[in-house]
């Protein structure tokens, strides 16, 4: 069953609340706007936006198909392939014309070994261009490939979340181990979600921190310090000046941005909005974010959202 969206004058409402007490920075966003996705039992965990196609792109927990949505919600299958029964995270690589896409496997939180790949494929042709498999490259107890960013060049760095190791996939598909240390292990889920810095850095969500890893020397990774509790899933760095992530603290979630004034040594909240508790991933359309319900709490959902959020106090 869906749930009932917040109005927009009940979420200016809460935020301008918040606000007067302290708690967050007052920003007035869009009013919802809501992409009603026709898919029964996909779990669509992925989302990004492909500025060129003008579509999203989602992913699928229980079939692996990558799906495009436009704005009326219609559905067409950008990709399925039979050795890919699960797609997590994606990355829309519009300088390549690539469609990057973390390939998993659910039964590493079962007992079971877990999946780590890499898919990618053309944007106009869809044509699968590699899949490269990932556990090999770092053996461990189990694996779960859960997000993928890609830096200029066209690398593209995966985090596994069962297994505390970063990957790197150049753009032949050949893949290393651009950073493996134990203080990434975690219980449950560890790397999350990931995203580039153009000044040479990436951005990683881990546990209950921001991690931030130089790609000269990703041994030298730090902790962002952040000024509110931080427990992201899905994020997106927004052209280096400006994250937003969908974060998981004190049992509520709400879609977060921040920002950084020194180089995000430290980070700041801007804006924070409180979803239904369904997100899982989000992405940006311009100005707007966009966040995805994913359900995956509830296998038999029969639909699902792609909603905006506009941070307007990051754009102004």
């Amino acid at each position: 069953m869906r749930r009932t969206l917040l109005s927009g004058a009940v979420i200016l409402l809460m935020l301008t609340v918040q606000a007067a007490h302290g708690q967050i920075a007052p920003f007035t966003p869009l009013p919802p706007f809501e992409i009603v996705i026709e898919a029964p039992g996909i779990m669509p965990e992925g989302v990004d936006w492909d500025e060129a196609g003008s579509r999203f792109l989602i992913t699928s927990l229980t079939d692996g198909a990558i799906r495009s949505i436009d704005d009326a919600g219609s559905v067409e299958i950008f990709a399925q392939d039979e050795d890919i029964p699960t797609s997590i995270g994606l990355e829309v690589d519009e300088t390549h014309n690539r469609l990057l896409v973390a390939i998993a496997d659910r039964s590493a939180f079962s007992g079971g070994a877990g999946r780590a790949a890499l898919a990618a494929y053309d944007l106009i042709t869809h044509e699968r261009l590699f899949l490269t498999e990932l556990g090999g490259v770092f053996p461990y107890e189990q694996h779960f490939a859960n997000d993928v960013a890609v830096d200029d060049a066209g690398s593209a760095y995966v985090t596994d979340s069962t297994a505390p190791v970063i990957y790197r996939v150049d753009m032949d598909g050949s893949a290393e181990v651009f950073l493996q240390d134990d203080r990434l292990i975690a219980d449950g889920i560890g790397l999350n979600g990931i995203g580039y810095h153009p000044d040479g850095f990436l951005l990683v969500a881990f546990a209950n921190s921001l991690l931030k890893v130089p790609l000269d020397d990703p041994a030298a990774f730090s902790e962002v310090a952040t000024d509110d509790p931080v427990h992201f899933d899905g994020i997106f760095l927004h052209e280096g000046a400006w994250l937003v992530g969908v974060n998981n603290t004190d049992g509520q979630q709400t879609l977060v941005a921040m920002s950084s004034a020194d180089d995000w040594a430290t980070a700041t909240t801007e804006g924070r909005v409180l979803s239904m508790g369904d997100a899982t991933s989000i992405t940006q359309r311009g100005d707007t974010s966009y966040y995805i319900n994913a359900y995956l709490g509830n296998p038999s959902a029969e639909e699902y959202e792609i909603i905006s959020v506009n941070f307007s106090c990051l754009c102004e």
